[in-house]
């Protein structure tokens, strides 16, 4: 199996018959993920050596698979290239979004705002409509969760357009 962005001196964190996973490896794959992901990796032991375990039982279970050919049968060769396009598109999504996320910015004038047109999303159990200064962080999250949903479904829209896309049911059986 060719594993690219590997650098041949970096120590194994997992080894097995006719498979080494390095440590290069293990910080690519690090740096793929989210961010509390990578945060809980690096400062919990227990999970990062589970995780370890997770990484040695695919290495050996794909080596297996490939050994007895597995990956060769039509089927599978065709819903493996499945799987790697569906990552390839979430991660180019993800990046993308990560990419125009930078430029997110509310001001407390636009939170206010909200805030005032939304007063009844903000009661409290008794039906008292909590303060601005209390709910400020949640509704900025709320806003930021928005915008980055809206960006998702942009760039989806977008790229579906550029490649005209048709979907056509009528074709199935």
């Amino acid at each position: 199996m060719l594993i690219v962005g590997t650098a041949s001196g970096s120590p194994p964190v997992v080894e097995g018959k006719g498979f080494k996973f390095t440590r290069d490896q293990y910080e690519l794959l690090l740096k793929t993920m989210k961010p509390e992901q990578r945060r809980i990796l690096t400062n919990d032991r227990l999970t990062r050596v589970r995780f370890l375990y997770h990484i040695a039982q695919v290495e050996s279970l794909a080596a297996e698979a490939e050994k007895n050919g597995f990956d060769r049968k039509p089927e599978v060769a065709f819903r493996l290239n499945f799987l790697r396009k569906e990552e390839l598109a979430r991660l180019w999504v993800e990046n993308e979004v990560r990419r125009k996320m930078r430029f997110f910015k509310l001001s407390d004038k636009d939170l206010r705002l909200y805030y005032e047109t939304h007063k009844s999303e903000f009661k409290d159990p008794s039906g008292k409509v909590e303060p601005f200064s209390k709910v400020r962080d949640l509704i900025y999250e709320k806003l930021k969760d928005r915008y980055r949903r809206n960006l998702i479904a942009d760039i989806v829209q977008k790229t579906l357009s550029k490649y005209k896309v048709k979907i056509l049911p009528q074709n199935l059986r």
